[in-house]
């Protein structure tokens, strides 16, 4: 256990806790100053073991949580095969039907062959049969008052020439019709020597397009290649802009009167304290409340011993032995105070050196010149 204070020391028979509680706090209290004063480990921060830690732990939850995002993606994506595979099945089947409604409808379904179709033919006066078609029809009788016995003597001559006329209606079909397969044939000629025309015209248009394409895309190539030099020259110049102002800021920020805690506090121009400025209490304040809470607990200890004793003079006596104690720990205090600012001081000094040195080490590096070496050590003592 480190040593107690003077001041603490009439408090360590009567409440032990708290002077050990006080204690701890005033060694934190000086641990915290004294690496802030140290200038190296100011500088570093947190240690690389921990951050390394921090960050293997930030992996860890990042990657956890892509594992849950694969993993639900994953089952989606089998959800929506499993789904589209059921709608093509359905709407086959679907099509299926449609073309088996519409095979049935044509082979079955048509208005010919509905009872009612001869109702509405447009064609029965065109496909009816004539009341007599020759002089012998079957169908008409003597009562028809149209057929008389011995009535046709032409019939043999009228058959030879129906039969002449039908030759010749054959001869000329035949002749039409090999007139329409000639024809058929040329035209089919044309037809392919246009067609091996237009492939031919095709082919070379095809192949000007391709070279038009190749052509475009060496070109958009090239511009690509361009505007990529373009873009990293900008990113090169953007990435030196951010890094010189980053530079900056840490550099304006760690030798802020706030972050070097030169001030233990700061007053606004209403004399209020400014919460952002505010570190702690100054020394003086600190050493008053130690003192305020010395006296208190002096006054209730003799207080105490005086209900006790029950003795007022034994109680003054106590109480002026008390008073005298305390005046002591007063200059005691002032004497420490004055040690203190004198430490201030020296260590106010040290850091505008150091300032100093840093600034003329940069000017230095800047100035592209041979200097000689700076003695930083022989400086700072």
């Amino acid at each position: 256990m480190p040593e107690v204070h003077a001041d603490l020391r009439y408090l360590g028979s009567s409440d032990p806790a708290l002077v050990d509680k006080i204690m701890k706090k005033r060694a934190d209290e000086l641990n915290r100053r004294t690496k802030l004063q140290n200038t190296r480990s100011f500088r570093t921060g947190v240690p690389h073991d921990v951050l390394d830690e921090q960050v293997a732990m930030k992996k860890l939850a990042a990657q956890k949580i892509k594992d849950e995002d694969d993993y639900h993606d994953r089952y989606r994506l089998i959800s929506d095969q499993v789904a589209q595979v059921c709608e093509t099945i359905r709407s086959e089947a679907t099509r299926e039907r449609q073309k088996a409604v519409m095979a049935y409808s044509m082979d079955n379904c048509r208005k010919e062959t509905r009872r009612e179709f001869h109702l509405s033919d447009p064609n029965l006066i065109k496909s009816e049969r004539p009341t007599r078609e020759s002089d012998d029809d079957p169908r008409l009788g003597p009562s028809s008052v149209q057929v008389f016995e011995g009535e046709d003597f032409k019939t043999k001559q009228r058959k030879e020439e129906i039969g002449a006329s039908m030759r010749e209606w054959l001869a000329y079909q035949k002749e039409e019709k090999q007139q329409t397969a000639d024809l058929e044939k040329e035209m089919d000629r044309q037809y392919d020597e246009a067609m091996n025309t237009a492939n031919e015209m095709r082919g070379l248009c095809e192949k000007a397009s391709i070279e038009e394409q190749l052509q475009e895309k060496r070109e958009e190539a090239a511009a690509n290649v361009e505007l990529r030099k373009i873009h990293a020259a900008r990113k090169l110049a953007n990435k030196a802009k951010d890094g010189a102002s980053a530079s900056a800021h840490v550099q304006q920020e760690m030798q802020s009167d706030r972050m070097m805690e030169l001030t233990d506090y700061k007053l606004g121009v209403d004399g209020r304290l400014m919460k952002a400025e505010y570190k702690r209490l100054s020394v003086e304040e600190e050493q008053g409340v130690y003192d305020t809470n010395a006296r208190l607990v002096l006054e209730k200890q003799a207080r105490m011993r005086a209900e006790k004793s029950g003795e007022y003079l034994e109680a003054n006596g106590n109480y002026a032995a008390d008073m005298v104690l305390n005046t002591l720990e007063n200059a005691k205090s002032n004497d420490e105070r004055a040690r203190r600012k004198q430490i201030d001081e020296f260590n106010r000094a040290q850091i505008q050196q150091q300032k100093e040195f840093k600034i003329r080490e940069r000017n230095a590096y800047m100035s592209h010149e041979h200097q000689e070496p700076f003695n930083s050590t022989a400086n700072l003592c």
